[in-house]
């Protein structure tokens, strides 16, 4: 992978990820370690990412040029190799010298990144990244990571981050105000009928944005990376779990085990 095609890629995210507004959200960062994002799809781990570059420069007097970010799903990085991991800390030294701090976005789609994840944390660099659901989640990332990075979840937004979202005020005052409150209970309505993920807030079509997360999460979270034979069978459990949702779990477990028996359903 050329350098150069690297270096200009830098330079296009620097630009994008100044422009992005972002909803600030209750996530802390230490500048002594390194990260990975993982967390529900669409829950906005990228966009914590983008917010992550923003305090560097805002707060931190890190200059734009020390930002290398990169996303891994951008079709121009089609083919990126292990061996051209080495190529980024060129195209980084084009831009600048200075103490570099990388942001990689979905870096699982790069066969073996775990190494040149390794090789960076062990240099004394910063490093922060995001992963898929299905390649990248709990035990794997420590021992894929030798335990040089902080695992940290992102969740869709809790209840006070949605009403910010939705620029609805909540505090004390805003409470008692008759209008505000009933803006804020209907906020609640909708947050308990359709969750916080970011990017349902603008959409109209909610349920069927919230069925393709669903069914990208059944089938690359929880078929294929678990090797499941049978998806009809899972498709079952999950659905009876929520269908008892406020039952006991053992009258779940018992109920399924039941109905797979008497469908004789295998996994």
């Amino acid at each position: 992978m050329n350098p150069d095609l690297l270096a200009a890629l830098i330079l296009e995210g620097q630009n994008n990820i100044k422009n992005i507004a972002i909803i600030p959200r209750d996530y802390h960062f230490e500048n002594s370690l390194n990260y990975v994002l993982v967390g529900l799809r669409r829950a906005g781990k990228s966009t914590l990412l983008f917010k992550r570059a923003q305090d560097l420069v805002n707060k931190q007097n890190v200059d734009w040029s020390q930002i290398v970010y990169l996303n891994f799903e951008d079709e121009r990085l089609d083919g990126f190799q292990l061996a051209d991991c080495n190529n980024i800390l060129i195209a980084a030294n084009q831009l600048t010298t200075k103490k570099h701090y990388f942001l990689f976005d979905e870096i699982q789609n790069i066969a073996g990144w775990e190494k040149f994840a390794r090789r960076l944390a062990d240099q004394g660099e910063s490093v922060y990244l995001t992963g898929s659901n299905s390649k990248v989640l709990g035990h794997d990332i420590v021992l894929r990571l030798g335990g040089r990075y902080m695992t940290k979840y992102v969740a869709p937004f809790s209840f006070t981050e949605y009403l910010t979202a939705k620029k609805i005020p909540h505090d004390k005052l805003s409470v008692l105000d008759t209008v505000n409150n009933g803006q804020i209970r209907a906020a609640a309505n909708e947050y308990l009928c359709y969750g916080g993920l970011p990017e349902s807030i603008i959409l109209t079509d909610k349920r069927n944005y919230l069925t393709s997360i669903y069914q990208n999460v059944f089938l690359a979270d929880i078929i294929v990376r678990n090797k499941i034979r049978n998806e009809k069978t899972i498709s079952l459990l999950l659905r009876k779990i929520a269908d008892t949702v406020m039952h006991q779990v053992s009258e779940t477990v018992n109920s399924f085990v039941n109905i797979v028996l008497s469908r004789k359903l295998i996994f």
